[in-house]
């Protein structure tokens, strides 16, 4: 990817193995004892390709940013590449040279709920180079106001961002060696029951007074998880022992989309039959997931059908 930036610097013209100074930008309590194990697999494979990783609740304290880097990483410099992993009004506070920061400037989203999520982001556009976005068609709807988004891979816009899609994806603690014969005819209920992001998921745990092929491992909670690569091993084990299991879509009343959240790839990446929300299928089938062969859909009327003692013939041929 190029920068107007990056191209005016005199050692990408003439030398060719200079090591760019990475830093990475993201609250700390996203990738140290939080559940998502996926952020924390990111962080590391940044640290492991030489990127520097900045604490962005800790380390802004003032509007010179190149000393609030420095004393961070240790490097007295302007980053070649800079990447914020979520933005947050508090860093326009601080930082609030950031727009005229000769540097590559990278933003990576995730949840745009509320508008503390969105009014940060919708600032940053104005001087982004590239954003990577992990729920695009949500993304589009919470910031654009023009009904249809940008495509993500080939757009160019007149402002110079580049945009790309960052879809989830399963880490390597779920693709092990599995098998298959002694799973369980059951289907596991797991993650977030809160409504209106979960209906499938919030249905399920109604029905567990109905039906006894549900079988329920509570949320262990966002923040503080000890080790969240154990957490992450010990629930792909849990998952890999069901026949079937629950991803959803996940959204807000006033979003006319949904997201597609990291248990679409995980569930089938620990060889188990995904089962997901209706809603979900022209989001997952873009990406190659085939219905009734890669996944099931489900509304909250039809999910005690397929979760049923008359099911048992269904989820016993998966």
């Amino acid at each position: 990817m190029k920068s107007p930036y990056l191209d005016s610097f005199e050692f990408n013209k003439n030398i060719t193995d200079v090591k760019l100074f990475k830093v990475l930008v993201i609250p700390a309590k996203f990738h140290t004892g939080y559940v998502a194990h996926f952020i924390s697999d990111f962080v590391t494979g940044l640290l492991n390709a030489g990127w520097y990783v900045v604490d962005s609740d800790t380390a802004i304290n003032r509007e010179d940013i190149q000393r609030d880097i420095f004393e961070a990483t240790g490097i007295n410099k302007i980053p070649d590449i800079l990447a914020f992993y979520i933005m947050r009004k508090e860093i326009f506070l601080k930082w609030k040279s950031i727009k005229q920061l000769k540097c590559l400037k990278i933003l990576i989203t995730e949840d745009v709920h509320r508008k503390y999520d969105v009014t940060p982001l919708n600032d940053a556009l104005k001087w982004i180079h590239a954003v990577f976005v992990r729920y695009p068609n949500y993304t589009s709807s919470r910031i654009i106001k023009e009904k249809k988004w940008y495509n993500f891979h080939t757009n160019y816009r007149k402002n110079k961002i580049y945009f790309f899609n960052l879809y989830h994806a399963a880490t390597e603690e779920y693709i092990n060696p599995i098998c298959f014969k002694n799973k369980e005819n059951m289907v596991l209920l797991s993650g977030s029951l809160n409504l209106p992001y979960y209906e499938i998921r919030a249905k399920a745990k109604e029905l567990m007074g109905v039906s006894d092929k549900i079988k329920w491992r509570v949320h262990p909670g966002y923040k503080n998880v000890i080790d969240s690569k154990k957490e992450a091993i010990d629930y792909a084990m849990e998952m890999s022992k069901h026949k079937l299991a629950i991803a959803d879509q996940g959204t807000m009343v006033d979003s006319e989309h949904a997201y597609i959240i990291a248990k679409h790839f995980e569930i089938p990446a620990a060889g188990t039959a995904l089962l997901t929300n209706k809603k979900m299928v022209p989001y997952i089938k873009h990406l190659g997931f085939k219905e009734n062969e890669n996944f099931i859909a489900a509304t909250p009327e039809t999910l005690l059908c397929i979760t049923s003692a008359k099911s048992e013939l269904i989820i016993t041929l998966i």
